[in-house]
């Protein structure tokens, strides 16, 4: 009997899935360690400290398990293998979105100790959630079964439900993870009823299933395709925070603790878009004209509505969340060209938009000090004469945000609206042309309230917050060291960049 059991655990798990989910094993391990940590040290100062470590050692060991997939380059090489009975895939999608959560996770860490300790908060179950969303996110952006992508992509949700609303005593903590966990069951909802009418249609919930029946089949149900699409795209565009489904944003990312904002605006938006990747690159090939029209308008009314409303923050963290909900949509002008260019695009978009959004908020999380929040534009005023470092650095990721060159962000929009206008070019859709031309103007309004904060802080005259001294300690120097170079690095020498975000295009070349 215990032979007949051995056997079937052998069926179900190898030591290629173990290997295979070795980054994702280490970060539950670890995550797992933080919480029993609790129970074993009582002094809520030194049991932070001990999490914030071991926190940081979770994200190094899933880091090197990560590289050593990276270095068994057939793994994920031509389409890339599956593991545990297909339910996952480790293909260049994979790959590039770990390496995204990582570096997105590790930053984040980072800047939350300076943070944290300004608080005064000292709940070390901050730094196992923290791990533990970037696990789901690894699974969800591997997942190759819509069960797998809904159940991953809910364990993720329920971690940042808590992160968001970590300042339990603050009101607009807690408002703004009501209102995420609100929109967020609904828009569950949605998707889980678009997988549905998928499987209803096909019989399967596996995505390599799911493609060979819609695109081989004569009898399936068309209507009931695109029925499904746009269920599926209203509950991923809440992920990313697409207009209309933005409404949780700006008072989420408001609320919750400013590295959980920058966390936010980064990880999660990216495990939304490799979904995009899996299902409409994938599944929904067959209805690609109705796909590509939905996607356009949604792509130009979140980047216009996003810019328009960011215009009038006074705020800066409501500032960055509209500015967020912005360059949504410029990602989302990636997805209308199906080719390898488009998607790698997308890749290039995420990577550039991860150093310089969490170094624009690793400013603001600098200029929070001792009864002093620092989130106000006024906060900024004549800070090159306070304090002419970090009002550098500030400019640096801004200008990168507003896609000036020589920055990460001009190399991210110059690949985007190349694969628009490519797309253009070779099927002479004018759809495309537009979406282009209000992405154009869509940068323009951005540069317009980027450069109010740069205004304040060269031409303002020193108010008391902008005077007093700002602490930058070794590991929120390492964020913005980090952050800063990588804007400017990308800008200058983007190829190797280029090479690694590549890994996603030739991983779905099947599809074009």
């Amino acid at each position: 009997m215990l032979g007949d059991s051995l056997k079937i655990v052998n069926n179900i798990l190898n030591i290629k899935d173990i290997a295979a989910f070795t980054p994702q094993f280490q970060l539950l391990i670890w995550g797992i360690a933080i919480l029993f940590l609790s129970v074993f040290v009582k002094e809520k100062a030194k049991r932070m400290n001990i999490s914030f470590y071991l926190a940081i050692i979770g994200i190094l060991f899933s880091g090197w398990s990560y590289l050593k997939l990276v270095e068994v380059k057939s793994i994920y090489s031509n389409g890339g293998m599956v593991f545990f009975n297909g339910l996952f895939k480790l293909d260049g999608i994979t790959i590039f979105f770990y390496g995204i959560f990582l570096i997105t996770g590790l930053l984040t860490i980072f800047l939350s100790k300076r943070f944290l300790d300004e608080e005064s908060y000292f709940e070390s179950e901050y730094y196992a959630l923290l791990l533990l969303s970037i696990m789901a996110m690894m699974c969800m952006a591997g997942s190759n079964d819509l069960i797998g992508i809904y159940i991953s992509l809910e364990f993720m949700a329920i971690c940042i439900y808590v992160l968001v609303g970590y300042f339990k005593r603050q009101l607009r903590s807690t408002e703004g993870a009501i209102k995420y966990f609100i929109l967020g069951a609904f828009s569950s909802a949605m998707l889980l009823f678009g997988m549905s009418v998928i499987y209803g249609i096909t019989g399967t919930t596996g995505l390599s299933e799911i493609f060979k029946k819609v695109t081989t089949a004569n009898n399936f149900s068309e209507p009931l395709l695109v029925m499904s699409m746009l269920l599926v795209l209203v509950g991923m565009g809440f992920k990313v925070a697409a207009v209309p489904f933005h409404m949780w944003c700006p008072d989420a990312y408001e609320g919750a603790p400013t590295p959980i904002t920058a966390f936010m605006s980064v990880a999660p938006k990216a495990a939304g878009f490799a979904i995009f990747l899996r299902l409409f690159i994938s599944l929904f090939k067959p209805i690609t004209f109705d796909y590509v029209s939905v996607l356009a308008l949604l792509s130009i009314v979140t980047m216009t509505v996003g810019n328009i409303i960011a215009v009038k923050q006074t705020n800066i963290k409501r500032l960055l969340a509209y500015s967020s909900i912005s360059h949504a949509g410029f990602v989302l002008m990636g997805l209308l060209a199906r080719n390898e260019f488009a998607v790698k695009s997308i890749g290039m978009y995420l990577l550039c938009y991860l150093f310089m959004n969490i170094g624009a908020f690793s400013i603001v999380i600098v200029m929070r000090r001792k009864n002093i929040v620092g989130e106000e534009l006024d906060d900024y005023k004549g800070l090159i004469h306070t304090h002419p470092v970090i009002a550098s650095f500030m400019t640096v990721f801004l200008l990168s945000l507003a896609g000036i060159p020589p920055t990460a962000g001009f190399v991210a929009k110059y690949f985007v609206f190349s694969s628009v206008i490519k797309e253009f070019l070779r099927t002479n859709d004018r759809l495309l042309l537009y979406v282009a031309i209000i992405g154009a103007i869509n940068a323009v309004i951005a540069l317009y309230y980027y450069f109010r904060i740069v205004k304040r802080m060269f031409m303002g005259e020193p108010t008391e917050v902008s005077k007093e001294k700002v602490a930058v300690n070794i590991f929120s120097g390492a964020s913005l060291g980090i952050t800063f170079f990588f804007t400017i690095f990308i800008g200058i020498y983007a190829e190797p960049f280029i090479r690694f975000a590549n890994l996603m295009g030739k991983s779905l070349k099947a599809f074009f």
